[in-house]
């Protein structure tokens, strides 16, 4: 019988090394995984009638360079799957890209790093009720599949590392993390599997899916939100940009964009909750992306309106906020907000940019009274301060005086901002 000590499929990194665990219907407990570096020459699988499950509950850090898969062959007796569970604090690495089986992968702990996975049409659900770990994806040549992530209790800072080709990943962490450097779309082989394009395939239950690569992708993977969570979109790379073809299905959930990256909404969006922008980029790819009714928060971050329009709900600061109009001059109400007056901004500041900005450019609520005072005091249009609303909600300069136009103009006209003024009543 195999015990559970350590498991090493191959020594050398030789291609004629070619060991092979046939697992025949029955389970395995391992404390490490590791093989030799020459892919597919060391292959675990079940060929079995009932299905496997490899566990491998390890501390260390080791890298699987082998198959994984259900069989070898179409087998009329071979018929189970092979699943694998990662537990402890190690990382183990799974460095093979052309991975077969489709049981499920099950994370309880520490770091499971996939390049890809492969294997098309097969729902993948990680559960895991244990100690912290982290989801990460290293395949550099994908563009983006689908995946799940739904809460279930895990402690802050688990986290789970790709999934198969052909396949939804489930996540199911309160606060756990996928991180990709490839994305792909539905149907397209890659690191995130090649499930189908339905929104059930990709769930957010309170988890963040981070895009790591270093150069500019798109998915049109929709995805669900659950009531009460958030659609975490993470793009760490400052150079990069991650374009969402796809969109949300209709959910009272929300949506937080994180990292350095630049995010594009080129789907409509049909979640209702709040829009946070945290970091990085959060830009339109095209008119009417997100809900009238959500209400967008800036925590840092900068919300691009790309030269298009849309009607959201009210506009909050949880930190220093910027939007960026450019582009948007041929546009009447390029961006409208609920009146926003009752939301508290506290002593956070708000900078819109544009080189060349319409008169209509962006607006609160419908009339003079969609921000406070204060609001309009902390917002500064190319660095210049000193707005308010007109009688129909637009920003607009304030006037004091009316020996004073001319020298505020003048300034907004260097600063490049063509926003239409006003004189104080």
């Amino acid at each position: 019988a195999l015990g559970s000590g350590p498991l090493a499929i191959g020594t050398a990194a030789t291609a004629g090394n070619g060991a092979r665990l046939r697992m025949a219907g029955f389970s395995q407990s391992v404390s490490a995984l590791s093989s030799g570096a020459t892919a597919n020459a060391r292959v675990i699988e079940n060929f079995g009638a009932a299905n496997s499950t490899l566990t491998v509950s390890q501390s260390s850090d080791t890298t699987y360079a082998g198959f994984l898969r259900d069989r070898s062959t179409a087998s009329a007796t071979a018929t189970g799957n092979l699943g694998l569970v990662k537990d402890g604090a190690g990382t183990l690495t799974l460095s093979n890209v052309s991975n077969q089986y489709t049981g499920a992968t099950v994370i309880n702990g520490g770091v499971l790093e996939v390049s890809q996975l492969t294997n098309g049409g097969i729902v993948k659900t990680i559960n895991s009720t244990a100690a912290s770990g982290t989801l990460t994806m290293v395949d550099t040549t994908g563009v983006t599949p689908g995946m799940t992530l739904v809460a279930a209790n895990l402690p802050t800072g688990f986290s789970v590392s790709t999934v198969d080709s052909g396949t939804a990943l489930t996540i199911n962490t309160t606060a756990g993390i996928l991180t990709g450097s490839s994305t792909a779309h539905f149907g397209i082989a890659s690191s995130l599997g090649l499930s189908t394009s339905v929104a059930s395939n990709l769930v957010f239950g309170g988890g963040t899916l981070r895009y790591t690569g270093a150069t500019n992708a798109s998915t049109d993977r929709n995805f669900t939100v659950n009531s009460g969570q958030s659609a975490k979109w993470d793009v760490s790379n400052a150079a990069a940009t991650l374009a969402l073809a796809g969109g949300a299905a209709s959910s009272t959930g929300g949506f937080q964009k994180l990292g350095a990256g630049s995010l594009v909404l080129a789907g409509a969006q049909a979640y209702t909750g709040t829009t946070n922008v945290t970091a990085g980029v959060l830009a339109l790819g095209a008119a009417d992306r997100i809900a009238d009714s959500s209400t967008l928060v800036l925590g840092g971050g900068t919300f691009d309106v790309n030269g298009f329009s849309d009607t959201l709900g009210g506009l909050d600061l949880d930190a220093n906020g910027f939007i960026d109009l450019d582009n948007v001059s041929s546009i009447a109400g390029s961006i409208s907000f609920a009146a926003s007056s009752g939301l508290d901004w506290s002593a956070f500041s708000l900078s819109i940019t544009g080189t060349s900005i319409s008169s209509n450019a962006i607006r609160f609520g419908t009339d003079s009274l969609g921000l406070s005072g204060g609001q309009l005091a902390a917002i500064t249009v190319n660095g210049v301060g000193g707005w308010a609303l007109d009688g129909s909600g637009y920003l607009t300069a304030a006037i004091p005086e009316p020996s004073s136009f001319a020298a505020l103009a003048g300034l907004a006209a260097l600063a490049g901002v063509g926003l239409r003024r006003r004189r104080r009543a």
